[in-house]
Protein backbone atom coordinates (compact mmCIF):
# COMPACT_ATOMS: atom_id res chain seq x y z
CA UNK A 1 0.00 0.00 0.00
CA UNK A 2 0.87 3.48 -0.48
CA UNK A 3 2.86 5.21 2.11
CA UNK A 4 0.85 8.51 1.83
CA UNK A 5 -2.19 6.58 1.55
CA UNK A 6 -1.32 4.25 4.89
CA UNK A 7 -0.11 8.32 6.37
CA UNK A 8 -3.26 9.69 5.75
CA UNK A 9 -5.48 6.51 7.05
CA UNK A 10 -3.66 7.36 10.09
CA UNK A 11 -4.39 11.08 10.17
CA UNK A 12 -7.56 10.25 9.70
CA UNK A 13 -8.11 7.47 12.27
CA UNK A 14 -6.45 10.44 14.55
CA UNK A 15 -8.96 13.01 13.64
CA UNK A 16 -12.23 10.75 14.48
CA UNK A 17 -10.74 9.84 17.55
CA UNK A 18 -9.87 13.59 18.71
CA UNK A 19 -13.26 14.63 17.77
CA UNK A 20 -14.97 11.44 19.56
CA UNK A 21 -13.24 12.72 22.72
CA UNK A 22 -13.17 16.64 22.69
CA UNK A 23 -16.23 17.31 20.86
CA UNK A 24 -18.44 14.61 22.90
CA UNK A 25 -21.63 16.65 23.92
CA UNK A 26 -22.05 16.85 27.71
CA UNK A 27 -25.07 15.02 28.10
CA UNK A 28 -24.96 11.50 26.38
CA UNK A 29 -27.46 10.22 24.20
CA UNK A 30 -29.04 8.59 27.28
CA UNK A 31 -29.70 12.16 28.45
CA UNK A 32 -27.67 11.49 31.87
CA UNK A 33 -25.64 14.67 32.88
CA UNK A 34 -21.53 14.30 31.84
CA UNK A 35 -20.01 13.02 35.35
CA UNK A 36 -16.75 14.48 34.55
CA UNK A 37 -16.27 17.46 37.26
CA UNK A 38 -13.34 18.70 35.15
CA UNK A 39 -15.78 19.43 32.18
CA UNK A 40 -18.96 20.31 33.67
CA UNK A 41 -22.18 20.30 31.62
CA UNK A 42 -22.58 24.26 30.35
CA UNK A 43 -26.05 25.77 30.51
CA UNK A 44 -26.35 29.82 29.11
CA UNK A 45 -29.12 31.59 30.39
CA UNK A 46 -29.51 34.82 29.24
CA UNK A 47 -32.31 37.40 30.19
CA UNK A 48 -32.26 41.29 30.03
CA UNK A 49 -32.91 41.06 33.99
CA UNK A 50 -31.36 44.50 35.45
CA UNK A 51 -33.26 45.03 38.71
CA UNK A 52 -32.59 41.30 39.88
CA UNK A 53 -29.10 40.70 37.87
CA UNK A 54 -27.14 40.32 41.25
CA UNK A 55 -29.71 38.28 43.10
CA UNK A 56 -29.16 35.86 39.93
CA UNK A 57 -25.75 36.22 39.73
CA UNK A 58 -25.07 34.71 43.70
CA UNK A 59 -27.85 32.06 43.71
CA UNK A 60 -26.66 30.86 40.19
CA UNK A 61 -22.96 30.87 41.72
CA UNK A 62 -24.23 28.95 44.58
CA UNK A 63 -25.99 26.34 42.04
CA UNK A 64 -22.67 26.00 40.40
CA UNK A 65 -20.68 25.21 43.85
CA UNK A 66 -23.58 22.94 44.73
CA UNK A 67 -23.24 20.94 41.28
CA UNK A 68 -19.61 20.00 40.01
CA UNK A 69 -21.52 18.73 36.86
CA UNK A 70 -23.25 21.41 35.58
CA UNK A 71 -22.20 25.17 34.82
CA UNK A 72 -24.72 28.21 34.82
CA UNK A 73 -22.95 30.53 32.09
CA UNK A 74 -25.32 33.95 33.17
CA UNK A 75 -25.28 36.42 30.82
CA UNK A 76 -27.67 39.52 31.27
CA UNK A 77 -27.99 41.93 28.39
CA UNK A 78 -29.33 45.29 27.95
CA UNK A 79 -32.87 44.65 26.13
CA UNK A 80 -31.65 47.58 24.00
CA UNK A 81 -29.14 45.00 22.81
CA UNK A 82 -30.97 41.77 23.61
CA UNK A 83 -32.87 41.38 20.48
CA UNK A 84 -30.13 41.91 18.27
CA UNK A 85 -27.85 39.76 20.26
CA UNK A 86 -30.50 36.92 20.18
CA UNK A 87 -31.04 36.95 16.70
CA UNK A 88 -27.40 36.74 15.99
CA UNK A 89 -26.68 33.90 18.21
CA UNK A 90 -29.51 32.09 16.17
CA UNK A 91 -28.41 33.06 12.82
CA UNK A 92 -24.49 31.57 14.06
CA UNK A 93 -26.20 28.48 15.28
CA UNK A 94 -25.09 28.97 19.02
CA UNK A 95 -27.99 30.31 20.97
CA UNK A 96 -28.51 30.05 24.52
CA UNK A 97 -29.83 27.30 26.11
CA UNK A 98 -32.49 28.63 28.19
CA UNK A 99 -33.74 32.56 27.50
CA UNK A 100 -36.46 34.73 27.22
CA UNK A 101 -38.11 34.95 23.98
CA UNK A 102 -37.92 38.84 22.76
CA UNK A 103 -38.69 40.93 19.60
CA UNK A 104 -38.93 38.98 16.07
CA UNK A 105 -37.82 35.34 18.07
CA UNK A 106 -41.21 35.52 20.06
CA UNK A 107 -42.56 32.26 21.13
CA UNK A 108 -44.77 31.33 18.55
CA UNK A 109 -42.35 31.80 16.18
CA UNK A 110 -39.51 29.86 17.64
CA UNK A 111 -41.92 26.90 18.25
CA UNK A 112 -43.09 27.43 14.48
CA UNK A 113 -39.27 26.59 13.58
CA UNK A 114 -38.51 24.32 15.40
CA UNK A 115 -35.81 26.17 17.62
CA UNK A 116 -37.29 25.48 20.98
CA UNK A 117 -38.03 21.82 22.51
CA UNK A 118 -40.77 21.18 24.87
CA UNK A 119 -39.64 20.27 28.65
CA UNK A 120 -41.09 17.32 27.97
CA UNK A 121 -37.18 16.33 26.24
CA UNK A 122 -35.58 17.80 29.20
CA UNK A 123 -37.52 16.06 31.95
CA UNK A 124 -35.88 12.53 32.74
CA UNK A 125 -39.20 11.24 32.85
CA UNK A 126 -43.02 12.18 32.70
CA UNK A 127 -43.58 11.86 35.99
CA UNK A 128 -41.03 14.06 36.94
CA UNK A 129 -42.55 16.84 34.59
CA UNK A 130 -45.88 16.15 35.65
CA UNK A 131 -44.86 16.85 39.97
CA UNK A 132 -43.00 19.75 38.45
CA UNK A 133 -46.06 21.11 36.76
CA UNK A 134 -48.46 20.31 39.78
CA UNK A 135 -46.26 22.81 41.57
CA UNK A 136 -48.25 25.62 40.04
CA UNK A 137 -51.19 26.35 41.22
CA UNK A 138 -54.36 25.85 38.63
CA UNK A 139 -55.47 29.47 39.00
CA UNK A 140 -52.52 30.58 37.48
CA UNK A 141 -53.88 28.49 34.29
CA UNK A 142 -50.27 28.57 33.51
CA UNK A 143 -50.59 25.14 31.35
CA UNK A 144 -53.29 25.25 28.69
CA UNK A 145 -53.54 23.57 25.63
CA UNK A 146 -52.85 26.00 22.51
CA UNK A 147 -51.09 28.57 24.91
CA UNK A 148 -47.97 27.22 26.28
CA UNK A 149 -49.00 23.48 25.45
CA UNK A 150 -49.51 21.92 22.11
CA UNK A 151 -50.00 18.20 21.37
CA UNK A 152 -49.66 18.23 25.12
CA UNK A 153 -45.85 18.75 24.92
CA UNK A 154 -45.06 21.87 27.42
CA UNK A 155 -42.77 24.82 26.49
CA UNK A 156 -42.73 27.69 28.89
CA UNK A 157 -41.24 28.26 32.35
CA UNK A 158 -43.41 30.85 33.34
CA UNK A 159 -42.70 31.78 36.83
CA UNK A 160 -44.29 34.96 37.49
CA UNK A 161 -46.79 35.30 40.26
CA UNK A 162 -50.22 36.87 40.29
CA UNK A 163 -49.18 40.30 40.84
CA UNK A 164 -51.63 42.30 38.09
CA UNK A 165 -52.82 45.67 38.06
CA UNK A 166 -55.12 47.78 35.60
CA UNK A 167 -51.85 48.64 33.41
CA UNK A 168 -48.70 50.37 34.89
CA UNK A 169 -49.12 51.98 38.08
CA UNK A 170 -47.59 55.96 38.95
CA UNK A 171 -44.87 55.30 40.91
CA UNK A 172 -44.74 58.53 43.26
CA UNK A 173 -42.09 60.12 45.66
CA UNK A 174 -43.36 61.30 49.04
CA UNK A 175 -40.09 62.85 50.43
CA UNK A 176 -40.56 64.95 47.07
CA UNK A 177 -44.26 65.09 47.31
CA UNK A 178 -43.64 66.68 50.70
CA UNK A 179 -41.59 69.18 50.69
CA UNK A 180 -44.13 70.58 47.69
CA UNK A 181 -46.82 70.02 50.43
CA UNK A 182 -48.93 67.53 48.35
CA UNK A 183 -50.70 65.16 50.67
CA UNK A 184 -51.85 62.59 48.75
CA UNK A 185 -50.97 61.05 45.32
CA UNK A 186 -52.69 62.55 41.83
CA UNK A 187 -55.93 60.30 41.40
CA UNK A 188 -57.13 62.01 37.87
CA UNK A 189 -55.40 63.47 34.62
CA UNK A 190 -55.75 67.14 35.81
CA UNK A 191 -54.63 66.29 39.27
CA UNK A 192 -51.67 64.67 37.95
CA UNK A 193 -50.75 67.79 35.76
CA UNK A 194 -51.01 70.01 38.84
CA UNK A 195 -48.96 67.83 41.34
CA UNK A 196 -46.43 68.11 38.47
CA UNK A 197 -46.23 71.85 37.87
CA UNK A 198 -46.27 71.98 41.80
CA UNK A 199 -43.39 70.24 42.57
CA UNK A 200 -41.70 71.70 39.43
CA UNK A 201 -42.55 74.94 41.05
CA UNK A 202 -41.23 73.92 44.46
CA UNK A 203 -38.19 72.07 42.89
CA UNK A 204 -36.86 75.88 41.95
CA UNK A 205 -34.70 73.49 39.15
CA UNK A 206 -33.34 71.01 42.03
CA UNK A 207 -36.38 68.04 41.26
CA UNK A 208 -38.93 67.77 38.79
CA UNK A 209 -42.99 66.67 38.55
CA UNK A 210 -41.87 63.65 36.71
CA UNK A 211 -39.85 61.76 34.36
CA UNK A 212 -39.26 59.69 31.26
CA UNK A 213 -36.57 58.55 29.16
CA UNK A 214 -36.84 59.03 25.74
CA UNK A 215 -33.39 58.09 24.27
CA UNK A 216 -34.64 54.37 23.49
CA UNK A 217 -38.23 54.86 23.30
CA UNK A 218 -39.26 51.31 22.92
CA UNK A 219 -41.74 50.52 25.68
CA UNK A 220 -41.22 53.80 27.08
CA UNK A 221 -44.97 55.21 25.31
CA UNK A 222 -46.58 51.96 26.20
CA UNK A 223 -46.06 52.85 30.18
CA UNK A 224 -46.59 56.39 29.60
CA UNK A 225 -49.79 55.69 27.68
CA UNK A 226 -50.73 52.87 26.22
CA UNK A 227 -50.64 50.52 29.55
CA UNK A 228 -51.63 53.40 31.92
CA UNK A 229 -53.34 56.52 31.37
CA UNK A 230 -55.37 55.55 28.14
CA UNK A 231 -55.69 52.20 29.47
CA UNK A 232 -57.62 53.85 32.59
CA UNK A 233 -59.44 55.39 29.64
CA UNK A 234 -61.02 51.74 29.12
CA UNK A 235 -59.08 51.99 25.87
CA UNK A 236 -57.38 48.98 23.94
CA UNK A 237 -56.34 48.60 20.52
CA UNK A 238 -53.09 51.19 21.38
CA UNK A 239 -49.34 50.84 21.33
CA UNK A 240 -48.60 50.05 17.74
CA UNK A 241 -48.96 46.08 16.09
CA UNK A 242 -46.87 44.90 19.55
CA UNK A 243 -50.20 45.01 21.54
CA UNK A 244 -52.51 43.73 18.80
CA UNK A 245 -55.90 45.34 18.10
CA UNK A 246 -58.73 46.07 20.21
CA UNK A 247 -60.64 42.74 21.02
CA UNK A 248 -63.53 43.97 20.23
CA UNK A 249 -63.97 44.72 16.90
CA UNK A 250 -60.19 43.87 15.91
CA UNK A 251 -59.27 47.38 14.99
CA UNK A 252 -56.46 50.01 16.06
CA UNK A 253 -57.59 53.21 18.15
CA UNK A 254 -54.35 55.58 18.31
CA UNK A 255 -56.76 58.09 16.88
CA UNK A 256 -59.58 57.71 19.52
CA UNK A 257 -60.42 60.62 21.74
CA UNK A 258 -59.50 58.55 25.12
CA UNK A 259 -55.95 58.03 23.59
CA UNK A 260 -55.66 61.57 22.59
CA UNK A 261 -56.60 62.92 25.90
CA UNK A 262 -53.87 60.70 27.43
CA UNK A 263 -51.45 62.15 25.30
CA UNK A 264 -52.27 65.66 25.50
CA UNK A 265 -51.73 65.59 29.78
CA UNK A 266 -48.54 64.57 29.01
CA UNK A 267 -47.87 67.41 26.19
CA UNK A 268 -49.51 69.61 29.15
CA UNK A 269 -47.01 68.77 31.36
CA UNK A 270 -44.11 69.72 29.04
CA UNK A 271 -45.41 72.89 28.13
CA UNK A 272 -45.56 73.18 31.99
CA UNK A 273 -41.90 72.71 32.15
CA UNK A 274 -42.99 70.03 34.66
CA UNK A 275 -40.79 67.08 33.04
CA UNK A 276 -37.46 66.79 34.05
CA UNK A 277 -35.12 68.20 31.67
CA UNK A 278 -32.84 65.72 29.33
CA UNK A 279 -35.49 63.21 28.25
CA UNK A 280 -34.68 62.91 25.08
CA UNK A 281 -31.08 61.90 25.64
CA UNK A 282 -31.85 59.67 29.00
CA UNK A 283 -32.82 56.35 28.42
CA UNK A 284 -35.79 54.30 30.90
CA UNK A 285 -33.06 53.35 33.24
CA UNK A 286 -31.46 56.95 33.88
CA UNK A 287 -35.35 57.80 34.17
CA UNK A 288 -35.60 55.74 37.18
CA UNK A 289 -32.21 56.82 38.80
CA UNK A 290 -33.69 60.60 39.15
CA UNK A 291 -36.81 59.30 40.19
CA UNK A 292 -34.73 57.35 43.17
CA UNK A 293 -32.24 60.01 43.86
CA UNK A 294 -35.17 62.37 44.57
CA UNK A 295 -34.93 64.62 41.15
CA UNK A 296 -38.49 63.70 39.80
CA UNK A 297 -41.63 62.89 41.56
CA UNK A 298 -43.44 60.45 39.26
CA UNK A 299 -43.12 57.63 36.87
CA UNK A 300 -44.84 55.29 35.06
CA UNK A 301 -43.32 51.55 35.58
CA UNK A 302 -44.50 48.08 36.41
CA UNK A 303 -43.57 45.79 39.30
CA UNK A 304 -39.99 45.53 38.17
CA UNK A 305 -39.40 49.47 38.75
CA UNK A 306 -39.59 48.28 42.97
CA UNK A 307 -36.47 46.39 42.55
CA UNK A 308 -34.96 49.02 40.21
CA UNK A 309 -35.23 52.02 42.67
CA UNK A 310 -34.10 50.61 45.61
CA UNK A 311 -30.81 49.49 43.67
CA UNK A 312 -30.45 52.71 43.04
CA UNK A 313 -31.32 54.19 46.27
CA UNK A 314 -32.10 51.83 49.18
CA UNK A 315 -33.26 54.83 51.23
CA UNK A 316 -35.73 56.67 48.28
CA UNK A 317 -39.26 57.31 50.16
CA UNK A 318 -41.86 56.41 47.96
CA UNK A 319 -45.02 54.53 46.98
CA UNK A 320 -46.69 53.68 43.76
CA UNK A 321 -50.88 53.92 43.16
CA UNK A 322 -53.20 53.13 39.96
CA UNK A 323 -52.84 55.27 36.89
CA UNK A 324 -54.97 58.32 37.27
CA UNK A 325 -57.98 57.93 35.63
CA UNK A 326 -59.82 60.97 33.49
CA UNK A 327 -61.47 63.69 34.83
CA UNK A 328 -64.82 61.79 35.59
CA UNK A 329 -63.23 59.70 38.13
CA UNK A 330 -64.26 56.28 36.56
CA UNK A 331 -61.78 53.78 35.99
CA UNK A 332 -62.50 51.77 33.03
CA UNK A 333 -59.96 48.95 32.59
CA UNK A 334 -59.21 46.38 35.04
CA UNK A 335 -56.60 43.22 34.96
CA UNK A 336 -57.09 41.03 32.75
CA UNK A 337 -57.22 37.18 34.08
CA UNK A 338 -56.33 34.50 31.22
CA UNK A 339 -54.28 31.85 30.68
CA UNK A 340 -50.53 32.60 31.37
CA UNK A 341 -47.69 30.76 30.38
CA UNK A 342 -46.74 32.47 27.63
CA UNK A 343 -44.16 34.39 29.15
CA UNK A 344 -41.08 33.34 30.51
CA UNK A 345 -38.03 31.09 29.99
CA UNK A 346 -38.19 28.52 27.12
CA UNK A 347 -35.59 25.55 26.00
CA UNK A 348 -33.46 25.80 22.70
CA UNK A 349 -33.47 22.94 20.27
CA UNK A 350 -29.59 23.32 19.51
CA UNK A 351 -29.25 22.46 23.50
CA UNK A 352 -26.91 19.91 24.23
CA UNK A 353 -26.99 19.51 27.59
CA UNK A 354 -31.16 18.84 27.74
CA UNK A 355 -30.64 17.01 31.35
CA UNK A 356 -28.44 19.79 32.75
CA UNK A 357 -31.06 22.78 31.57
CA UNK A 358 -33.84 20.57 33.64
CA UNK A 359 -31.53 20.71 36.64
CA UNK A 360 -31.47 24.71 36.26
CA UNK A 361 -35.16 25.02 35.48
CA UNK A 362 -35.54 22.94 38.96
CA UNK A 363 -33.65 25.08 40.50
CA UNK A 364 -35.13 28.14 39.35
CA UNK A 365 -38.18 27.28 40.29
CA UNK A 366 -37.42 26.09 43.63
CA UNK A 367 -38.83 27.38 46.98
CA UNK A 368 -35.74 28.01 47.71
CA UNK A 369 -34.88 30.17 44.81
CA UNK A 370 -38.43 31.65 44.85
CA UNK A 371 -38.84 32.68 48.22
CA UNK A 372 -35.11 35.07 48.31
CA UNK A 373 -36.64 36.41 45.15
CA UNK A 374 -39.40 37.51 46.54
CA UNK A 375 -37.48 38.65 49.88
CA UNK A 376 -34.45 40.48 47.88
CA UNK A 377 -38.19 42.66 46.83
CA UNK A 378 -37.38 41.54 42.90
CA UNK A 379 -40.97 40.40 42.01
CA UNK A 380 -44.09 38.15 42.65
CA UNK A 381 -43.33 34.19 42.94
CA UNK A 382 -45.90 32.01 41.29
CA UNK A 383 -45.71 29.45 44.48
CA UNK A 384 -47.73 30.93 47.44
CA UNK A 385 -45.56 29.97 49.90
CA UNK A 386 -43.38 32.32 48.78
CA UNK A 387 -45.54 35.15 48.73
CA UNK A 388 -46.47 34.75 51.70
CA UNK A 389 -47.07 38.69 53.62
CA UNK A 390 -44.32 38.54 55.55
CA UNK A 391 -41.70 37.64 53.16
CA UNK A 392 -42.59 41.36 51.31
CA UNK A 393 -39.97 43.09 53.56
CA UNK A 394 -40.71 46.11 50.70
CA UNK A 395 -44.64 46.79 50.82
CA UNK A 396 -44.42 48.88 47.63
CA UNK A 397 -44.21 45.45 46.15
CA UNK A 398 -47.02 43.66 47.66
CA UNK A 399 -49.19 46.16 45.85
CA UNK A 400 -49.41 44.42 42.76
CA UNK A 401 -50.32 41.32 44.93
CA UNK A 402 -53.27 43.02 46.87
CA UNK A 403 -54.19 44.44 43.23
CA UNK A 404 -54.18 40.75 41.93
CA UNK A 405 -56.54 39.57 44.67
CA UNK A 406 -58.59 42.14 44.48
CA UNK A 407 -62.14 41.60 42.68
CA UNK A 408 -63.05 44.49 42.32
CA UNK A 409 -60.19 45.07 39.65
CA UNK A 410 -60.27 41.23 38.47
CA UNK A 411 -62.45 40.39 35.41
CA UNK A 412 -62.04 37.42 32.83
CA UNK A 413 -61.37 38.53 29.37
CA UNK A 414 -61.27 37.13 25.97
CA UNK A 415 -59.00 34.20 24.99
CA UNK A 416 -56.94 35.01 21.54
CA UNK A 417 -56.53 32.31 19.42
CA UNK A 418 -53.39 30.80 18.91
CA UNK A 419 -53.27 32.26 15.37
CA UNK A 420 -54.34 35.94 16.15
CA UNK A 421 -50.82 36.25 18.11
CA UNK A 422 -49.15 34.70 15.14
CA UNK A 423 -50.25 37.08 12.75
CA UNK A 424 -49.20 39.96 14.86
CA UNK A 425 -45.64 38.52 15.67
CA UNK A 426 -45.00 36.81 12.74
CA UNK A 427 -46.56 37.71 9.29
CA UNK A 428 -47.53 41.44 10.02
CA UNK A 429 -45.60 43.66 7.76
CA UNK A 430 -43.49 46.41 9.48
CA UNK A 431 -44.75 49.69 10.25
CA UNK A 432 -43.25 52.88 9.98
CA UNK A 433 -42.81 55.48 11.29
CA UNK A 434 -43.66 53.31 14.47
CA UNK A 435 -45.99 53.94 17.15
CA UNK A 436 -43.28 55.18 19.34
CA UNK A 437 -42.08 57.36 16.22
CA UNK A 438 -45.57 59.02 16.06
CA UNK A 439 -45.92 59.38 19.45
CA UNK A 440 -42.59 60.94 19.99
CA UNK A 441 -43.76 63.60 16.90
CA UNK A 442 -46.65 64.73 18.69
CA UNK A 443 -45.43 64.90 21.77
CA UNK A 444 -42.81 67.40 20.60
CA UNK A 445 -45.44 69.18 18.19
CA UNK A 446 -43.64 68.14 15.16
CA UNK A 447 -47.07 66.32 14.27
CA UNK A 448 -50.39 66.96 14.73
CA UNK A 449 -52.77 64.57 16.04
CA UNK A 450 -54.01 63.31 12.17
CA UNK A 451 -50.69 61.18 12.83
CA UNK A 452 -52.59 58.88 14.88
CA UNK A 453 -55.27 58.24 12.52
CA UNK A 454 -52.78 57.79 9.56
CA UNK A 455 -50.94 55.36 12.16
CA UNK A 456 -54.27 53.43 12.96
CA UNK A 457 -54.92 53.25 8.99
CA UNK A 458 -51.50 51.81 8.39
CA UNK A 459 -51.82 49.05 11.11
CA UNK A 460 -55.34 48.35 9.78
CA UNK A 461 -54.06 47.65 6.21
CA UNK A 462 -50.87 45.94 7.92
CA UNK A 463 -53.27 43.46 10.05
CA UNK A 464 -55.06 42.51 6.92
CA UNK A 465 -51.73 42.18 4.97
CA UNK A 466 -50.49 39.95 8.02
CA UNK A 467 -53.64 37.67 7.81
CA UNK A 468 -53.28 37.16 4.24
CA UNK A 469 -49.76 36.34 4.35
CA UNK A 470 -50.57 33.89 6.83
CA UNK A 471 -53.54 32.32 5.44
CA UNK A 472 -51.16 31.65 2.42
CA UNK A 473 -48.73 30.51 4.66
CA UNK A 474 -51.79 27.38 4.96
CA UNK A 475 -52.57 29.02 8.91
CA UNK A 476 -56.34 29.01 9.07
CA UNK A 477 -56.94 32.83 10.62
CA UNK A 478 -59.52 35.46 9.59
CA UNK A 479 -60.64 38.61 10.63
CA UNK A 480 -63.24 37.56 12.93
CA UNK A 481 -60.76 35.43 14.64
CA UNK A 482 -59.69 39.16 16.27
CA UNK A 483 -63.43 39.78 17.43
CA UNK A 484 -65.05 39.43 20.37
CA UNK A 485 -68.09 41.96 19.76
CA UNK A 486 -70.14 40.13 22.82
CA UNK A 487 -67.56 40.88 25.03
CA UNK A 488 -68.96 43.64 27.09
CA UNK A 489 -65.65 45.56 28.83
CA UNK A 490 -66.29 45.46 32.70
CA UNK A 491 -67.93 41.99 33.11
CA UNK A 492 -66.24 38.42 33.07
CA UNK A 493 -66.45 36.78 29.53
CA UNK A 494 -68.62 33.94 29.88
CA UNK A 495 -66.57 31.73 27.10
CA UNK A 496 -63.34 31.92 29.07
CA UNK A 497 -64.85 31.20 32.33
CA UNK A 498 -66.49 28.05 30.43
CA UNK A 499 -63.02 27.21 28.35
CA UNK A 500 -60.94 27.33 32.04
CA UNK A 501 -64.05 25.60 33.69
CA UNK A 502 -65.47 28.29 35.88
CA UNK A 503 -68.73 28.91 34.34
CA UNK A 504 -71.44 28.44 37.49
CA UNK A 505 -73.86 26.03 36.55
Amino acid sequence: MDTKMIARGIMLSLLVMFCLVTLCPAVCPGGTIAESAEKPAVVRLWNWNIHDKKYQQSMYNLFNKRHKDIKIEYSSISNTVYDQTLEAAFAAKEPPDIFLPSGRLTFEYLRSKGWIMPLNDCAPSERELKDWMDKFPPHLYKFIEGISVFNGKVYVVDTKGESGAPGFPLYYNKTLFKLAGIGSPPSTYSELRRAAAKITQAGQGKYFGIVHGLRYIKGVWHQDIAGSLARAAGIDGVGGPDWGPDARDGKYHHASPEHINALKVWIGMREDGSVHPGEMTMDDEQAKMAFANNKAAMFFGGDWVVGNVLAYNPDCDFDLVLAPTPDDGIRRDFYHIGPGGQFGYVVSSFTKNPRAVWEVIKFICSLEYQEGYVKGGYGISYLPEANKPENFKIPQLYRFVQWANDPALRRFAPIARPNTRRVVEEFMPGIYPTYHDVMEAVYLGKAGFEALKDLDDRCNAALDAGIKRAQESGIKVTRDDFCFPDWVRGKDYEPTLRALGLLKK
